[in-house]
């Protein structure tokens, strides 16, 4: 007699088809984009127009960051948080490109892997500080501390270096 009761006021009702058949229906729920957080560093050069960047390691509020710096504005072109090893990938235009690492990396924390290639045009990397092997692969090919290169023509070691060049059979 309650649930009569309770049922006429409409605190209990009595499951329909129709109610059963909604319950079974999927329904999805859009989200907002999400961001993928990465390690890696990625700058594309413009095509018509010369790259000349700096990689450097500077404090912001306390948290050291790896920096991609343009030389000519000294406006940031790219930062990572120094918090997990980092990849660093760089492209150079099709003009005459310059890259210059600008830290020592004996004395980061964890590793930076950096890629330049330099593209078309006469392109030139300054080295690390602190003295360093250069390994010449092949033709305007190699490493150094860390930075492996292409297509770079002109390599320049930091100031006051004693750096040391070291030429494979196809270098």
């Amino acid at each position: 007699r309650q649930m009569r009761n309770w049922r006429k006021h409409g605190l209990l009702k009595k499951k329909t088809r129709e109610v059963t058949r909604r319950r079974q229906i999927a329904r999805m729920e859009l989200m907002e984009p999400r961001l993928l957080l990465s390690a890696d560093l990625i700058y594309n050069a413009e095509p018509a127009v010369a790259f000349d960047a700096s990689l450097r390691i500077a404090d912001v509020d306390g948290i050291s960051t790896l920096q991609l710096v343009d030389n000519g504005t000294g406006s940031v072109l790219g930062a990572e948080a120094l918090d997990e090893d980092i990849n660093v990938t760089i492209n150079g235009s099709d003009l005459n490109d310059r890259f210059v690492i600008d830290f020592d990396s004996s004395a980061v924390p964890h590793q930076i892997n950096v890629a330049f290639d330099g593209g078309t045009g006469d392109d030139t990397l300054r080295g690390p500080a602190g003295n360093n092997i250069w390994s010449i692969s092949g033709t305007d090919t190699g490493s150094v501390g860390g930075v492996s290169f292409s297509a770079v023509e002109n390599l320049e070691g930091a100031a006051d270096n004693e750096d040391a060049f070291v030429f494979a059979a196809a270098g």
